[in-house]
């Protein structure tokens, strides 16, 4: 009985998904959680925090332990840049040696899907305002936007005094409707964050890798909100 091809979506650094999207990283080594174990040969698996590109696994062998591992795989192959005692001592760094020893580690092989390699790799867009959660009382999205938001910004504003600005004068202007704060999320990642009133912006962060899709829709969102457009947000595919 020929057994059903299932779909996995996988966790991965950005590093390692740049690494697969120049097809110089064929495979990935990971513990060996039971989701991990779910994994067939023939199945499918994506990389849903940067893509919706789907790879075919060609073979996946379980280890007990990384050691084991990278003896039996090509270094080459789960990372060029480095050499088996490299690659090695990274994923010790990664992970503690109890958690290794419960689970041991796998190494999944992969190809691009043959109906997927002539596809254009999407982009999911959505956009939002920080303000419209306080105001729909959903305080702790409210607080968690916030917070990703400044941890954005804090990499592009370079003022010590920033932080105090931020919590002691921008977040209670976006409260009561004086300021507000706009972001970009690309494929469920933050990818653009806006800061400012209804006349003018004070701070904007963007990521280089996504400066491409981000500045113009920031511009269009900020736009919308000076002219007073109301927006909840919106979703979008590129």
């Amino acid at each position: 009985m020929e057994m059903q091809q299932k779909h996995h979506t996988v966790k991965i650094s950005y590093a390692d998904y740049v690494l697969i999207k120049r097809k110089s990283k064929k495979v990935i080594l990971k513990l060996n959680r039971k989701s991990m174990q779910k994994i067939k040969r023939g199945d499918t698996i994506s990389f849903d925090d940067y893509s919706s590109k789907k790879f075919l696994v060609t073979r996946i062998n379980a280890y007990e332990d990384f050691a084991e591992a990278v003896d039996y795989e090509d270094p080459k192959l789960i990372d060029p840049r480095e050499g088996k005692y490299e690659l090695l001592s990274d994923y010790h760094k990664r992970y503690a040696a109890s958690t290794e020893r419960k689970w041991g580690a796998c190494a999944i092989q992969i190809e691009p899907c043959a109906q997927e390699e002539n596809k254009k790799e999407q982009v999911h867009v959505k956009t939002l305002r920080v303000s419209y959660y306080f105001e729909e009382k959903r305080k702790g999205v409210f607080v968690n936007l916030l917070y990703k938001a400044y941890n954005g910004l804090i990499y592009e504003v370079k003022d010590p005094d920033f932080c105090r600005e931020y919590w002691g004068k921008i977040v209670p202007a976006v409260i009561d409707g004086t300021m507000e704060i706009i972001m970009v999320m690309l494929n469920n990642r933050l990818a653009g964050v806006s800061v400012g009133s209804r006349t003018q912006t004070d701070y904007i962060w963007i990521p280089k890798k996504w400066k491409k899709y981000s500045e113009k829709i920031l511009q269009v969102e900020t736009k919308l909100y000076q002219e007073g457009k109301p927006s909840k947000f919106r979703k979008a595919i590129l």
